[in-house]
């Protein structure tokens, strides 16, 4: 009877992990600053100039009712400690709130898309990558350069937008800029850079007004008055990719532990 018993309890086991891992986390976000941003200047396709901050992470404190290590740190009862948050939403100003407001987290690695700004999860692991490209620019002229273009890279993966950068508020762009910046798109879309994202180091940050207006799934290029969407790094950064078992593949596993189990229980009554 142990062996039925353990064995019903690990398929148990995978059926409720399956579940947990479905489910989004919902909390609140805490605007704290612009850490080390830097003014630059976009131009947007129709011509005009836009400025904005680029090129570098945003700060903010977060609290999730979860003790999960596949999300960014946060307190639990109160504001968890400063995290780095990086802007992936072009067309949307920043919820700069002080007391917070309802965000809901989604892991890339665990998590469907679903109350995401864009269902597409191959632009956030492209994001993921550029943003890790990103972090290994350090705040020379040359470095600061190559973070504008990437996150312009980011910004038009996600939203079309913007279509060149510079560093400088100003009307002469770098000729070189545009091309810079689709160079860093092409990159971000090759199978090995890819391959390099582990999902779960990931979590996007979603204004929970997003789903209430009904822009879910629509992409960052959707105007609505719901604020920017950021991505995160998780706490756990040092652990391989994981796949999550399909519902038809957890039913073909739990049949296969009871059919073992049976010949088990067979095996044993020949044996008495």
């Amino acid at each position: 009877m142990s062996g039925i018993r353990t064995c019903a309890l690990g398929v148990a086991f995978l059926l409720a992990s399956a579940h947990a891992l479905q489910a989004q986390q919902a909390g609140t976000f805490r605007w704290s600053g612009t850490g080390e941003s830097f003014v630059a200047s976009f131009r947007e396709s129709d011509g005009s100039v836009e400025a904005g901050y680029a090129g570098a992470a945003y700060r903010a404190q977060l609290q999730i009712n979860s003790t999960s290590p596949y999300l960014p740190p946060h307190g639990t009862s109160a504001f968890g400690p400063v995290v780095d948050i990086y802007c992936v939403d072009f067309l949307h100003n920043a919820n700069t709130s002080s007391s917070g407001f309802a965000a809901n987290f989604t892991n890339l690695g665990t998590n469907p898309l679903t109350v995401t700004r864009s269902a597409d999860l191959n632009r956030y692991l492209r994001s993921a990558f550029l943003l890790s490209q990103l972090d290994a620019q350090d705040f020379s002229a040359a470095g600061k350069q190559n973070r504008v273009d990437i996150h312009a890279a980011i910004w038009n993966i996600m939203a079309g937008q913007p279509t060149r950068g510079a560093v400088g508020i100003t009307s002469t762009f770098d000729s070189g800029s545009y091309a810079r910046m689709a160079g860093w798109i092409e990159l971000s879309g090759q199978a090995a850079s890819l391959a390099s994202v582990n999902a779960r180091q990931w979590s996007v940050i979603t204004s929970q007004c997003v789903v209430q207006v009904g822009h879910q799934g629509d992409g960052s290029a959707t105007a609505d008055s719901c604020g920017q969407e950021f991505m995160v790094r998780n706490a756990v950064l040092d652990q391989p990719p994981m796949v999550t078992p399909e519902p038809a593949t957890i039913i073909m596993l739990a049949t296969g532990l009871l059919a073992i189990a049976g010949a088990g229980i067979v095996g044993r009554g020949f044996a008495v």
